[in-house]
């Protein structure tokens, strides 16, 4: 998450964590660079195509769900 710039690294002293909070509250550039970052985790929407896939397997939809894949690591 480091590496992708989802997350930075900030230590636990109040006036830094702030400081670094206030950063992304008052600077557009920096808030869009980490909310637009690509999660190395994932985008939090596994649940939803796993539910399909068994809807799917199970005979309750008949489209077939699309893959998915991250983009992170990428050089595109």
């Amino acid at each position: 998450a480091l590496e992708a710039g989802t997350v930075r690294l900030v230590g636990f002293s109040r006036d830094r964590i702030v400081r670094e909070a206030e950063k992304l509250l008052r600077d557009d550039k920096e808030y869009q660079a980490m909310a637009n970052a690509v999660n190395p985790y994932g985008d939090g929407k596994a649940s939803l195509r796993i539910r399909k896939w068994l809807e799917f397997r199970y005979g309750i939809i008949s489209e077939i769900p699309p893959e998915f894949s991250s983009n992170f690591g990428s050089k595109t």
